[in-house]
């Protein structure tokens, strides 16, 4: 929308070069903390009950949404792979693996995801301790396999090594 005549947006312009650098930084940090307490408001009156830290947070995730987006899923990635590391029975390992695929579906070309599938297999490899195990394992690499990804490969080599040494 253009509703300013031009010679006035010319006079608005000589006003603001007619201050000094400093004044016009200042002017910028004014119009920054007016958008936050526009920003501020709106939350709140969503939510006026909530924290000043939950509010810090919230105005956060409305400046840097994909940033937000982002972190959370590494932070989710990370804490099912840490129960895998930390299940003590197959079963466990199984029930966290089938909640991280669900919850991460496979993505070519996603580096993070990638890396963190291939963490998840060789946490698998670890506790391989009988043939169902190991068939289930295999099974699931043969799944990845269709997608067609290089590190898939590494894993059908790790498990055709585990096959021969654990069983």
């Amino acid at each position: 929308m253009n509703d300013t005549p031009d010679f006035m947006h010319q006079k608005q312009l000589e006003i603001i070069y007619s201050k000094t650098p400093a004044e016009r930084f200042m002017m910028g940090i004014a119009m920054c903390r007016s958008a936050r307490r526009m920003v501020e408001a709106g939350i709140l009156q969503e939510n006026p009950s909530i924290s000043e830290d939950q509010l810090n947070y919230l105005v956060f995730t409305r400046y840097y949404p994909s940033l937000v987006a982002e972190t959370e899923t590494s932070w989710q990635m990370f804490f099912l792979r840490k129960k895998m590391t930390e299940a003590t029975n197959f079963e466990e390992i199984k029930h966290f693996y089938y909640q991280f695929i669900d919850r991460f579906p496979f993505e070519p070309k996603n580096i993070e995801l990638e890396k963190s599938y291939y963490f998840l297999f060789t946490t698998l490899f670890e506790k391989i301790h009988d043939q169902n195990s190991l068939d289930f394992i295999k099974t699931e690499i043969e799944l990845l396999a269709l997608q067609k990804t290089n590190w898939v490969n590494k894993l059908f080599e790790q498990l055709e090594k585990q096959e021969k040494i654990k069983l």
